[in-house]
C-alpha cells in the first residue's frame, strides 16, 4: 500500500517519493510506501481509498524511515 502526500509536505516532512514510512493513530499503525501526488491537496493524505483522518496527529514530525 501507498501514502499518497504531496510533495511540498513530504519534503518539510525531511522524505522521499518511495520511501517507507510508517503512519499510526491510538488504534493501529500501518507501514506504507511514500507515493508523491502532486494532485493532492498540502497537509493532507490519503491510503489508496481510505482517508486518514487524523492526519496532524500520525505526522507530526514522526514518520519514520528504514
Amino acid at each position: 500500500m501507498s501514502l499518497l502526500l504531496h510533495p511540498q509536505d513530504g519534503a518539510e516532512l525531511g522524505i522521499q517519493d518511495g520511501d517507507p514510512v510508517t503512519a499510526w493513530n491510538d488504534l493501529a499503525e500501518v507501514e506504507l510506501r511514500l507515493c508523491y501526488r502532486s494532485d493532492r491537496q498540502k497537509n493532507s493524505s490519503s491510503i489508496r481509498r481510505v482517508q486518514l483522518l487524523y492526519y496532524r496527529a500520525a505526522f507530526s514530525g514522526k514518520c519514520l524511515k528504514s
